[in-house]
């Protein structure tokens, strides 16, 4: 079982941002491989939302986390059916991981619209920058990776304050 302490919304925040990170450096480098990549950070994002709840750390109502599941399983379902066009042919490498890094942007939305927090709502904005980035590769990835800093950084500072101070004597 996985400390608290690590699954906290800052850990959680920073977690999806390096992923997303991560993923837009694969597909601007390789991106014959890069719907492999958003395959899989589409399974890990729905995890790192679900997981804390499931574990009850974070409080909800089990309402809403039956509506999260769903959500998330119709995005996986709408992922598997975008692959299995790939696998027939019908799309190429580079449209496959545009398209499911743009499910993954639209669920993430979703999640956003749902529990809107600041890092719920710059996440969201972080992914769709990714995605006109890659649609357009020839802007580069100094944008990203710079709003990907001062992201985590912001997040940083404010998990920073949450914490308790120590009392001095």
């Amino acid at each position: 079982m996985l400390p608290n302490s690590l699954l906290t919304q800052h850990y959680l925040f920073t977690i999806k941002i390096l992923l997303g990170l991560l993923g837009a450096l694969i597909s601007y480098a390789y991106q014959d491989i890069s719907h492999y990549y958003w395959l899989t950070a589409l399974l890990l994002f729905a995890a790192l939302d679900i997981l804390p709840y499931r574990l009850n750390l974070l409080t909800a109502e089990p309402h809403d986390c039956r509506l999260m599941l769903q959500r998330w399983l119709g995005g996986l379902i709408c992922a598997a059916i975008i692959y299995s066009l790939y696998t027939n042919g019908r799309l190429l490498h580079e449209e496959t991981g545009l398209i499911l890094l743009s499910l993954l942007v639209l669920m993430l939305y979703q999640e956003c619209i749902n529990l809107p927090t600041k890092r719920a709502i710059y996440l969201v904005i972080l992914m769709f920058l990714t995605d006109l980035l890659l649609t357009f590769t020839e802007m580069g990835m100094t944008l990203e990776i710079t709003l990907s800093v001062v992201g985590i950084s912001i997040s940083s500072l404010d998990y920073l304050k949450s914490l308790p101070r120590p009392v001095s004597v």
